[in-house]
């Protein structure tokens, strides 16, 4: 396991398809600020290498955190979302508390 950080990583906008991988302790950041674009969160999955125990990925929207999905090897270890983005919500920040990276 990495050393926790306090500052996360920032996304910037890219249009087209992209994936991230959010690690426990390592927040990423999606600043938000561009006009006229969205984000739209489609699946989110544990890695090959996950182990035992659950993890949930949240987003951090203002001053909510919201779990998006909660997921466990051997169990759901991936899960279809449809969460959609925009610069009305403001920076978001993405967050797994658990073993796990999503």
């Amino acid at each position: 396991m990495g050393k926790k950080s306090d500052v996360p990583a920032e996304v910037a906008p890219v249009p087209g398809f992209f994936g991230h991988v959010v690690k426990p302790g390592h927040p990423l950041k999606w600043p938000n600020e561009v006009e006229d674009f969205c984000m739209q969160l489609n699946s989110a999955a544990l890695g090959a290498d996950a182990t035992e125990g659950r993890s949930t990925l949240s987003v951090v929207a203002k001053t909510s955190k919201i779990a998006l999905c909660t997921l466990t090897p051997e169990v759901a270890e991936q899960w279809n979302l449809t969460q959609t983005f925009t610069p009305t919500d403001g920076a978001v920040e993405f967050v797994v508390d658990g073993p796990n990276a999503i």
